[in-house]
């Protein structure tokens, strides 16, 4: 049960990480249209435009920030007075 919990606080971290590239990559790919033109994002077989790319990574960061508030809050919540863990 631990491990589970575990490995699930590493896809989550995993998800967290790949949401800030994912909006630094777009941010990126934004100023480089104000700059110079069109851009866009491509990666693992897909092409975007620089704004959908920042957009994705955005909401994949609040999803995150969202289910590990949700599961911190849940752990306060309910953790027993004695100390002692689930």
């Amino acid at each position: 049960m631990k491990f589970n919990k575990i490995m699930c606080l590493f896809l989550l971290q995993f998800f967290l990480l790949t949401g800030m590239w994912a909006i630094d990559i777009g941010a990126s790919g934004m100023v480089w249209e104000a700059v110079y033109g069109n851009a866009q994002a491509e990666g693992l077989g897909f092409v975007r435009s620089a704004s959908n790319q920042y957009h994705i990574g955005l909401l994949l960061v609040y999803v995150v920030f969202a289910i590990i508030s949700a599961w911190l809050l849940y752990m306060i919540l309910y953790s027993q007075k004695n100390g002692s863990k689930k």
